[in-house]
């Protein structure tokens, strides 16, 4: 699964503004477990950078964003994202960026803590505390699309694999799944 992480989320982690952080947990376990693939744009790491530098010393800071460049793919902002920007519905210019850079790359979804700076954006808004729960549907619906009527050996993601039989995902509803592939045609 590919997300965007809106990068106010990583400054609340930095800050470690209770009632937040234990939200974001979830997230940082799928980055560990490599069950997602996230981005961050380009001017969202500069932020975060800033903040680093201000709230810890120079060595901690490197240490911060390079920690967030190993964990995330980084979406550059370039002319032809700002010119999206500026036609942009969203009123938050970090939110718009975000949006762009995330369609850019065809990232279904953006993950934030605050999913009403992009209430009018084009794509899927998963809160960040939904993360993991969406996550596992998602992959379940994946799992469907993967089996026929044949049985199925998966990976279950603990070292074990088990045979998945399409009528144990026959009535899985797929239409509220984090969002779709892009079509690799």
């Amino acid at each position: 699964m590919r997300i965007l992480v809106d990068a106010d989320t990583i400054v609340e982690i930095l800050l470690n503004r209770s009632g937040i952080v234990e939200k974001i947990e979830s997230l940082w376990s799928l980055l560990e477990e490599r069950q997602i693939e996230a981005y961050l744009s380009d001017i969202g790491v500069d932020k975060i950078r800033s903040l680093a530098e201000r709230i810890t010393d120079p060595i901690s800071a490197h240490e911060i964003v390079s920690t967030i460049q190993s964990r995330f793919r980084i979406c550059p902002v370039d002319e032809m994202i700002l010119q999206e920007v500026r036609l942009s519905a969203l009123e938050d210019y970090e939110s718009a960026v975000e949006v762009s850079c995330a369609l850019a790359v065809d990232i279904g979804a953006i993950v934030t803590h605050r999913p009403s700076d992009f209430a009018r954006a084009d794509l899927s808004i998963v809160s960040v505390g939904d993360l993991k729960q969406r996550q596992h549907y998602q992959r379940l619906c994946d799992l469907k699309a993967m089996t026929n009527s044949a049985p199925s050996d998966v990976f279950i993601g603990d070292g074990t694999t088990a045979t998945l039989h399409e009528s144990a995902l026959i009535d899985l509803d797929c239409d509220f799944a984090l969002y779709s592939e892009p079509d690799m045609k």
